[in-house]
């Protein structure tokens, strides 16, 4: 089931720590991604549409973890994308945890995207009961929310 909670960063602190979290967690992947991607900047940016990470994009053609509706507006032509024999695991704040544990604990997650999704899902769905609050004010247009909702539907 999910549930709508508007502005619900603003409404609930347990929302608003799990926004926190999410965006910690990313930057330090993009920061450890950066090595496999030096070309792009990435530990300056951390990813985010700046000017200098379209710049990067448009030299070197979008790596293997862009999102290509989000590089097609801005690349003219069409690159073949930057591959890498291996990437990185997403860093992560949680540790193992012991197969011992009685039940699962109930853990909130963020989710700004499918692809931001995809690591913590399967790594952690065996071991928590998830809770996926997607919030992302900064999609723009509309019509991209939509796709970006309807990849993080499709996913769950």
């Amino acid at each position: 089931m999910i549930t709508t909670i508007i502005k619900g960063d603003q409404k609930n602190p347990l929302i608003s720590a799990a926004s926190i979290v999410a965006k910690v967690e990313r930057d330090r992947y993009m920061i450890q991604i950066a090595k496999k991607f030096p070309e792009y900047s990435l530990e300056a940016h951390k990813g985010y549409g700046t000017k200098n990470h379209i710049k990067m994009i448009r030299k070197h053609g979008p790596s293997l973890l862009h999102r290509m509706t989000f590089c097609k507006s801005f690349i003219k032509h069409k690159k073949t994308p930057h591959f890498h024999q291996e990437v990185l695991p997403p860093y992560t704040l949680f540790p193992p945890v012991p197969a011992a544990i009685a039940g699962k604990p109930k853990l909130l997650l963020h989710i700004c995207c499918a692809p931001d999704l995809t690591w913590p899902l399967h790594r952690l769905k065996e071991h928590f009961k998830l809770y996926l609050f997607w919030y992302n004010p900064n999609i723009h247009p509309r019509v991209e929310h939509t796709k970006r909702y309807d990849q993080f539907i499709k996913l769950v």
